[in-house]
């Protein structure tokens, strides 16, 4: 069995104790990618990602009732986003939020207008997650510094 953070997975944030009828085929498409869609309440996920180096999230905002209830959860949330603890992909039929202004150049939030279709969505999400894994796996520092040929002549 695979270690627990070598699983691609992303958490489907759900504004009810009852998932949504389209969370199943959002599942299936994100299956084809090889990635993990695992459902999970706004409430749990602040404390699960302590203790991770990152977490991904997607939430679906269909409805006036859940547009107000991530906007309140959202508080929470800002935190983490800007300490690179979380990469959220917002999905809404409504306005963006002021997120990408501050997050977009950290990479952090992604905002995905809907209606859109499950195999778009899979290939965007699953583009950024594995450009974040390549990323977060290359070393920062920068190439080797060398002397110059002739300091041996000093």
């Amino acid at each position: 069995m695979e270690n627990f953070d070598d699983l691609k997975f992303i958490f489907f944030v759900s504004f009810t104790d009852k998932l949504p009828r389209y969370y199943y085929e959002l599942a299936k498409a994100f299956k084809k990618q090889d990635l993990t869609l695992i459902p999970i309440r706004l409430d749990q996920l602040t404390t699960f990602h302590q203790g991770r180096k990152r977490v991904h999230v997607l939430t679906v905002v269909s409805n006036i009732r859940e547009k107000r209830m991530f906007l309140k959860a959202s508080r929470s949330l800002r935190p983490a986003i800007s300490n690179q603890l979380v990469t959220l992909y917002h999905m809404c039929s409504f306005q963006e939020l002021n997120y990408q202004i501050k997050y977009g150049k950290m990479k952090n939030y992604h905002f995905i207008q809907l209606p859109v279709r499950y195999e778009a969505l899979t290939e965007i999400v699953y583009k950024r997650y594995t450009e974040e894994i390549q990323n977060s796996a290359r070393w920062l520092g920068g190439r080797r510094a060398k002397l110059p040929k002739d300091v041996d002549k000093l």
